[in-house]
């Protein structure tokens, strides 16, 4: 089954955090979907400053790749527990 494949800022949800592409290993910043970075590997989340939780993606496409890690997918593990909430691109999937 094919899935909406995160980008920069989408939330979570649990609403506690959203995930950050930043330059480096989690995303180079040469993907864009509608102008903004995809989510690959493990990626680091901004909470909403309220709670101390680790909310950075740990799920990944297994057939899909950019960078050479497994894309971040809407419904995809944070390791908080909580899901990954695409809602800053609508027309790119994966498997």
């Amino acid at each position: 089954m094919s899935s909406l494949i995160a980008v920069d800022h989408d939330p979570d949800s649990a609403g506690f955090g959203f995930l950050i592409a930043e330059s480096g290993d989690s995303s180079p910043g040469t993907v864009f979907i509608n102008g903004k970075k995809i989510i690959v590997g493990i990626t680091d989340a901004v909470t909403d400053g309220t709670l101390e939780l680790n909310t950075e993606s740990v799920q990944f496409s297994s057939t899909v790749f950019a960078y050479g890690k497994g894309v971040h997918r809407n419904g995809d593990f944070r390791a908080d527990g909580a899901v990954t909430i695409v809602i800053g691109q609508s027309s790119v999937f994966a498997g």
